[in-house]
């Protein structure tokens, strides 16, 4: 199943969106996570070649993937879309592991009960 759930959908409530689509998968075996960065607001991360209008936070960004990478069925994960060269100071990338850090943290509390 192919899924795409774009950022207004997101900033309204990221985690009925995230139930929602867990509860759509749930009968359908394993499944994989895509997330594309630049459905962050410019505010929140500049560093990607095609930036959208409006875009969420990474607050709920984050909230998001962790629901997900909790569910039952979610085999891999693949994070795309930064462009180091629009990072010359790095930040971006460092926002980029600990959002990465932040989301496991669901992933390895589902695994542990």
């Amino acid at each position: 199943m192919v899924a795409f759930i774009g950022p207004e959908a997101l900033a309204n409530d990221p985690r009925r969106v995230a139930e929602d689509a867990v509860g759509r998968q749930a009968d359908r075996g394993d499944w994989w996570l895509h997330v594309d960065l630049d459905v962050l607001s410019t505010e929140s991360l500049s560093a990607v070649d095609y930036r959208l209008p409006g875009g969420i936070d990474w607050d709920q960004l984050t909230e998001f993937t962790r629901r997900l990478l909790a569910a039952p069925g979610v085999i891999g994960w693949d994070v795309t879309i930064y462009n180091p060269d629009l990072d010359p100071d790095g930040d971006g990338a460092r926002r980029i592991v600990r959002y990465l850090a932040d989301s496991l943290e669901g992933r390895l509390a589902a695994s542990t009960r």
